[in-house]
């Protein structure tokens, strides 16, 4: 097999890994679905990503699963087998391993240390994102929040569409020209279901901006703190895969431990070009 056959192969294998996370994945299955002998894609594997075959769908799969138990309310068993575990002391050990603290305690953490994730790998892909680290000053906004239920697999946390049912609304307590605008991202477990999470998003301005906050919205305080700032121009359907990346693969692979809070995003010029579907937004994580 020649290197150019060697990188397709590799390259397919990585998005069929990351489509079947919830099967239990062992080299054997991912071999016979391959259609390679298990010897030779073990060494191919190796080659090209750098890790045993075995390693990353092993990691990858409790990444996922780790994220799972910090949205959601699932029962650690539930999540166990779902991501190919035989049982739940096999699951905790596991996991155990790699995060160096058990599922409970991943979960019961009011931090999100991505050290320990598996990135995704995409090869022959170099990830374009820049960041800065930078301190925002305290910042008090009027804003409405809105809880979004989602199903586990389905990213409306990175859905652009659902931004702006909440922005129309917004519009209407706003003044002719609001400084700035500013969304609040929250990720919740949902009240409704433990098998589901939620997707909180505040749609936000300065006070200044808005007309009968009290009647209509609330008064949000944001306190001093670090972040993580990105910065994002284009058009809006890109977004999503922006979002993903920045939480996929640049927190993991800079070994980023996101504390509470919310993440911000501030639009730049106003939301009127949002609605022509670009976007200019600087995008800020909270970090330790």
């Amino acid at each position: 097999m020649n290197q150019k056959m060697q990188e397709s192969v590799i390259k397919s294998l990585l998005d069929w890994i990351e489509k079947n996370l919830h099967h239990p994945l062992s080299v054997d299955y991912v071999a016979s679905k391959a259609g390679y002998s298990k010897w030779h894609l073990q060494r191919i594997f190796k080659e090209h990503t750098g890790m045993t075959l075995g390693d990353y769908t092993r990691g990858r799969r409790l990444s996922e699963s780790a994220t799972i138990l910090k949205i959601t309310k699932r029962d650690i068993y539930d999540i166990a087998l779902e991501y190919g575990f035989d049982s739940q002391p096999h699951f905790s050990r596991a996991f155990k391993k790699q995060f160096g603290v058990t599922p409970r305690a991943f979960r019961k953490s009011e931090t999100l240390d991505t050290k320990k994730f598996f990135a995704p790998i995409k090869y022959k892909k170099e990830l374009s994102l820049e960041a800065d680290i930078v301190t925002l000053e305290p910042m008090l906004l009027v804003g409405k929040r809105k809880e979004i239920p989602s199903k586990v697999g389905e990213n409306e946390y990175f859905d652009f569409n659902s931004r702006m049912k909440i922005w129309d609304d917004h519009f209407i307590n706003l003044r002719d020209k609001p400084t700035k605008l500013i969304g609040l991202v929250e990720y919740i477990s949902s009240r409704s279901s433990r098998q589901e999470y939620a997707f909180q998003y505040t749609a936000a301005t300065a006070p200044s901006d808005a007309n009968n906050p009290v009647n209509n919205e609330e008064l949000i305080t944001i306190e001093k703190g670090k972040y993580v700032k990105f910065h994002y121009d284009g058009a809006m359907d890109g977004m999503q895969d922006f979002l993903y990346n920045i939480y996929s693969v640049y927190l993991p692979k800079n070994k980023m431990i996101r504390r509470k809070g919310e993440d911000i995003e501030i639009y730049k010029p106003l939301m009127s070009s949002v609605k022509n579907h670009d976007i200019n937004c600087q995008y800020f994580i909270p970090i330790l």
